[in-house]
């Protein structure tokens, strides 16, 4: 999840074997909830999470341990998302510049900053 608890919606992700040498043992694509499912047996593994250049996120990667019960940790993995630097020129409909005109931007997530 970000920071704004969105989930990685239909992001890539691939998950290598610490034991292995580095082997993928799986990979697959989050659902449209942002859940990475996929079969591992009992061990210590990397998960990369590889969105692509149209998905909002950074790519990343953790550790996953699982036991032999099945169990695993982490259950849940903060991602960053993408930011990007803009200006915003006011113009009138003639288009030429609004001088003295006042805005306002609000997030569309709670939390800002």
């Amino acid at each position: 999840r970000t920071r704004f608890q969105e989930p990685m919606v239909l992001c890539p992700f691939v998950v290598k074997s610490l034991e292995r040498g580095e082997r993928v043992v799986a990979q697959g694509t989050c659902s449209d909830v942002g859940l990475a499912r996929c079969e591992l047996p009992s061990g210590s593994f990397t998960m990369k999470l590889v969105p692509g250049e149209e998905l909002p996120f950074l790519a990343t990667s953790f550790d996953l341990h699982v036991t032999e019960d099945g169990s695993f940790a982490p259950r849940e993995h903060s991602v960053e998302t993408k930011s990007a630097d803009v200006a915003v020129n006011l113009i009138t409909p003639d288009g030429l510049p609004a001088a003295g005109c006042t805005f306002h931007l609000s997030p569309k997530f709670g939390g800002g900053g």
